[in-house]
Formats: structure tokens, sequence, C-alpha cells
């Protein structure tokens, strides 16, 4: 119970910063699984919060199943590919995939020391 109520204040403070935006009936699906895409938009909304403005990409990413993604996601997907935090398999993103433990533990280490 205790960890369940932890877990939500997170979840609430994410979401009262704008790291997290649920889905658009404001379901936020806690269990669900997270695509890449999702990953990248949080890591990017997390660097605009440290940071008080947008990452200013130099160029897209080379990746060629972006698909109907905006240009945040493009963006974000672009930022990580950039500062080296997640480049994909042979430069494909894979932005539908879902992201495994190890995948989303390697890219929160290379965002935080790339924070510093």
């Amino acid at each position: 119970m205790f960890l369940e109520f932890v877990v939500a204040a997170e979840i609430a403070a994410a979401y009262h910063l704008g790291i997290v935006k649920g889905y658009p009936n404001r379901n936020f699906k806690p269990d669900g699984k997270v695509t890449r895409a999702q990953i990248a938009l949080m890591l990017h909304r997390a660097c605009r919060q440290k940071n008080g403005m947008n990452y200013i990409e130099m160029q897209q990413a080379p990746s060629p199943n972006f698909g109907s993604y905006d240009e945040e996601t493009i963006n974000a997907i672009s930022m990580l590919h950039e500062l080296g935090i997640a480049t994909g398999s042979d430069l494909k993103y894979m932005p539908n995939n879902p992201t495994s433990r190890a995948q989303a533990a390697k890219m929160l280490v290379n965002f935080f020391n790339e924070l510093k």
C-alpha cells in the first residue's frame, strides 16, 4: 500500500511538471508498456524542465522510421541521438517498440550524465 502511494505521488509530480501526459482520456496506465517514443518525450520534457527551455537539436536524427510522429516527438528522438543518449539499432530508433528495462536504464544513466 505504501509503495503504491509513493508511486502515485511520483506520477502526479511528473504529470504536474509536464514530463508525462498520459492518454487523452486522462488515464495514465501505470502498468502499461512504454514505447521508445514515449521515453524520448519524457526525457526531452525533463531536459526542458531542468533548463527552462527546449533543447534545440542541430539536425534531425537519421532515422527513416518517424512515420506520423509530431514535431515534439521527432525533436525528442533527435535530441537523444545527438547527445548520444540513444541512437537505436543501425540508426533505426524504432519509436513504436517498447523499451526494455535495460534500455530505459541505459537511457536514464546517459541522460543524467549529460545533465551534469
